[in-house]
């Protein structure tokens, strides 16, 4: 998990650079966690995403806007703020609301933070 300053953060970057050179990938709940992230390795000479892949979730601005840009899971924002409010709204009329997770659709943006299975030299 990480931190909630930028200097518990860089703690768990840094704790993460092990994965360096393994084929791996990070994946952040949030494209400003990711972001921030390709900041901090790329200032200590990693690069993204020939060293390690880094994605991130929500595809908003940020994930345009880095470099490379960000590979990032979308979602309907909309329709998930919609769902949060109905549920909500039961809650406070007094339902039961059974469905505590419920699914949205997700659709991947595939940038240049991600290095292909081709580029990796992995068969599949």
């Amino acid at each position: 998990m990480l931190g909630r300053t930028y200097d518990e953060r860089a703690m768990v970057y840094d704790e993460m650079r092990r994965l360096i050179g393994l084929r791996s990938a990070l994946f952040f709940s949030t494209d400003f966690n990711a972001v921030e992230a390709i900041g901090y390795l790329q200032r200590r000479q990693i690069s993204i995403p020939e060293d390690i892949s880094v994605a991130g979730f929500d595809d908003d601005i940020y994930a345009r806007l880095c470099n490379p840009r960000l590979t990032s899971m979308s979602v309907d924002v909309s329709r998930k703020a919609e769902l949060a409010v109905n549920m909500l709204m039961r809650l406070i009329d007094g339902e039961e609301v059974r469905e505590s997770e419920p699914k949205i659709d997700a659709v991947i943006a595939e940038r240049e933070s991600v290095m292909k299975v081709e580029e990796m030299g992995c068969s599949g």
